[in-house]
């Protein structure tokens, strides 16, 4: 069972997408804003983080520049979930490290679950 840490400040969000990844097998953790997130990755040392860009504390952008520069922390995947769809910020991303960029409005729950689940089979 994958475990993931889901990261988003929307307590509806949250929970939704947490139902839906735990029906679909995940085994799920959740953080509210950038620092309880980083400091639930130290942790509980997830097999991928879903993070949203628009946190309270340490922004998502922050909060993945701090995992991929940390020795203990930078083997952890990322996938961001975020309502941004900016071109530029998304290349940024994923030319630094993120294993995926998906956009919350473009995509169901239930497709977000999927292509959580392709990435997860790629990285393994």
């Amino acid at each position: 069972m994958n475990k993931i840490l889901l990261v988003d400040d929307d307590p509806i969000l949250i929970e939704m997408y947490k139902l839906k990844f735990e029906h679909a097998g995940f085994e799920v953790e959740t953080a509210a804003d950038g620092q309880d997130a980083l400091n639930k990755i130290r942790n509980i040392k997830p097999d991928l983080v879903l993070l949203d860009l628009l946190l309270p504390k340490i922004s998502g952008k922050t909060l993945f520049d701090k995992i991929r520069f940390d020795s203990e922390l930078k083997q952890v995947p990322v996938v961001i979930l975020s309502n941004i769809d900016n071109p530029s910020i998304k290349t940024e991303l994923l030319k630094n490290g993120v294993k995926g960029y998906l956009v919350k409005s473009e995509l169901l729950p239930d497709q977000i679950v999927a292509r959580t689940k392709e990435i997860l089979e790629n990285i393994n």
